[in-house]
């Protein structure tokens, strides 16, 4: 008699959110969606974290309003993948994103693109990964980029949609934010969790500050994830934090 073999248990990439956001809370104005209000230093932090990771991850209405490459900086060593997020197959092959050279692209997608835009991506990505229907299964999709791809740390960097899809399903694990001297304001201007929101104060995510730091007029705050269960897998990354 034999039984079934236990599948190998899933693993994931060390993930960081990194957002620049005004003083109430909003990462882009409306309705033209400026979001680029950061300074010289937010900049270079900005490029600072991206050459800390394997991968860089942005949703496809981001990339679009952006005009993103997600391009990491020139002196990074080794391999820092660009990853997009696109479920319905919205992002075009003739983005920027695509059509700029350099390191590799990523695709995570769903079976509600096309089966011409998922070949499209096919061509144009070295790897694709297809969830079933318009939503990524999050938990094979960063499986999948840990085990193939070997991302260990992986940058997420919107937008308030897919953030929030994240934090809810409670993987990301230390958060940076850019705190900006502006205010924005209007019901219709992101943050930097949208969607789904938390029902109450008790079931919101909770987070501790790990280092805090001011530039000029901005703050620099980054947050580690407050795990509710102790035997939930912890990040071997140095908690070290700085006031």
């Amino acid at each position: 008699m034999t039984g079934d073999i236990p599948s190998e248990p899933k693993r994931r990439p060390f993930v960081l959110a990194n957002m620049a956001m005004s003083a109430d809370g909003k990462i882009a104005t409306f309705p033209d969606g400026f979001s680029q209000f950061g300074s010289e230093a937010d900049s270079a932090n900005f490029n600072r974290l991206r050459g800390t990771v394997d991968g860089i991850l942005c949703g496809a209405r981001t990339i679009d309003r952006d005009q993103a490459t997600l391009t990491p900086p020139r002196d990074v060593r080794g391999t820092c993948y660009r990853i997009a997020v696109t479920g319905t197959g919205s992002l075009s092959p003739q983005a920027p994103f695509f059509q700029t050279t350099g390191h590799p692209i990523l695709v995570l997608t769903g079976t509600a693109a096309s089966t011409e835009r998922r070949d499209d991506y096919q061509r144009l990505a070295v790897g694709l990964h297809v969830s079933s229907g318009n939503r990524i299964e999050w938990s094979n999709a960063l499986d999948w980029l840990y085990r193939k791809w070997e991302i260990r740390r992986l940058l997420l960097e919107g937008g308030g949609t897919l953030n929030q899809t994240l934090f809810r399903s409670d993987l990301v694990d230390e958060l940076h934010l850019t705190v900006c001297p502006y205010l924005i304001g209007g019901q219709q201007s992101p943050t930097i969790a949208e969607e789904s929101a938390f029902g109450s104060l008790a079931e919101a995510s909770r987070w501790r500050l790990h280092q805090r730091r001011r530039v000029k007029n901005e703050f620099f705050l980054i947050y580690r994830r407050c795990r509710s269960s102790p035997a939930e897998p912890r990040s071997s990354e140095p908690d070290n934090p700085e006031t």
